[in-house]
């Protein structure tokens, strides 16, 4: 299949085996879950699983975990200084070479090669108006999508109506996990969701429609307001401004958060915020995996 595209409609309902799949491989990643594990702890066969998951993800499990390392890595040697044997280790190849294989082989260029053209097409950013930020966990009602960010819009209107209508004028998060210069269009993971706070179980038949629970990572977020049409120039601002600017902080992975709100003088704002920590005296850089969670 061409991996530029999904066998699986874009607002079609995962089913939730898949999901759980999904998130598992997503989240676990050193060591790699195999198919095998995977199948029993989503209840079912590996020969049934392996083939669902591929006609819904549009790869294997094993390709889409062994994908999602890959990415992972490429923007940690975008963003650090690390030595590419320090991403390897970290990321579970226990040889440097073994992991320059894979990494070629995923993105065409070698690690070396991949940090040093990434540094050289970064544009000049102001990164004015980023700032930090405390954030709490959010508990959300969310539903995953796949596509290019083109898509955004399209998939916010799928998501509103498909919301009980108690559940429509919420605080809206878009997850995102995917930089769109690393991730095949067809492959980019976004979840949108309605924040909705502890105490509100979910209900089946949004289960069933693909929903899920999703609790957002607390922590230190850089952040910076935008325009609707603005999202990926927030981004810019972010990594390609004041992250540069900021060699105290380290990035601490996805999901990031695209919080949708009223300005003060009531126009749409998106609060594009990525998770962030302060580098260790060691210089050290850590970047797990987490459950993807979004606020709008």
């Amino acid at each position: 299949m061409d991996e530029a595209t999904s066998a699986h409609s874009p607002h079609q309902a995962i089913d939730r085996r898949i999901r759980h799949a999904m998130r598992i491989l997503e989240n676990e990643q050193t060591p790699l879950p195999t198919s095998a594990e995977v199948a029993e702890r989503v209840g079912l066969s590996v020969f049934h699983f392996v083939r669902l998951f591929a006609a819904q993800v549009g790869w294997t499990p094993q390709d889409y975990g062994r994908s999602l390392i890959m990415m992972h890595a490429a923007s940690r040697i975008r963003y650090s200084t690390d030595p590419i044997k320090v991403v390897a280790r970290d990321f579970g190849y226990a040889k440097q070479a073994t992991f320059n294989r894979a990494f070629t082989q995923h993105h065409g260029v070698a690690p070396v090669r991949w940090r040093a053209q990434a540094q050289a097409v970064i544009s000049p950013v102001s990164g004015d108006g980023v700032r930090l930020e405390t954030v709490p966990a959010l508990r959300c009602f969310a539903r995953r999508y796949l596509g290019p960010r083109e898509l955004t819009g399209a998939q916010w209107a799928d998501f509103v109506p498909r919301l009980p209508p108690d559940l429509r004028d919420r605080p809206r998060i878009g997850f995102a996990y995917d930089d769109p210069r690393v991730t095949p269009p067809g492959r980019i993971r976004h979840d949108c969701a309605v924040v909705v706070g502890d105490g509100l179980d979910l209900p089946e038949e949004m289960a069933e429609d693909g929903f899920e629970v999703l609790v957002s990572p607390a922590g230190l977020w850089a952040v910076v307001d935008v325009g609707r049409r603005e999202i990926a120039n927030g981004y810019r601002a972010v990594l390609d401004g004041w992250f540069q600017r900021r060699p105290d902080y380290a990035l601490e992975g996805d999901p990031h958060l695209e919080r949708y709100g009223k300005a003060s003088g009531g126009e749409d704002v998106v609060s594009v915020s990525l998770r962030v920590r302060p580098v260790e005296e060691d210089g050290s850089w850590n970047m797990p995996v987490v459950v993807p969670v979004t606020r709008v």
